[in-house]
């Protein structure tokens, strides 16, 4: 798998020119940048996310708190299409959906899942 540092090897730029060309969202005017953006694709890079996560802080996922049953709410129609619109949208964005279920008697669990820091935001369900 390429790294950042081979794109920018291969390309003859430093890391930061590729990465901030590679988080550009808006297509490519510069030459270089074009290049930069073809070697990737020519490499198969793909973003390391525990690399990112490390660099920035963030995780790229949301946990998604679920009271009561997993299981009975998988069969509520609202919780489904809730659901499936959360993972739609925050897909589209990159951002990963961590389900964590949980019962009244798991305080100090839930306490743990939501001060550890494992997701950059938090979603609470607790069904009916």
């Amino acid at each position: 798998m390429a790294t950042l540092a081979d794109v920018a090897r291969e390309a003859n730029c430093s890391p930061n020119l590729v990465a901030y060309v590679l988080k550009k969202e808006t297509p490519p005017t510069k030459e270089k940048h074009k290049q930069i953006l073809e070697i990737a694709k020519r490499l198969n890079y793909t973003p390391n996310r525990t690399a990112a996560a490390l660099a920035t802080g963030r995780t790229y996922n949301v946990t998604l708190l679920i009271g009561d049953s997993l299981y009975g709410n998988l069969h509520e129609p609202f919780f489904i299409e809730m659901l499936y619109s959360l993972l739609k949208g925050f897909s589209s964005k990159g951002i990963g959906v961590v389900l964590y279920s949980f019962t009244g008697e798991d305080v100090d669990e839930v306490k743990n899942v939501v001060l550890n820091n494992s997701s950059d935001g938090l979603l609470w369900y607790m069904g009916r």
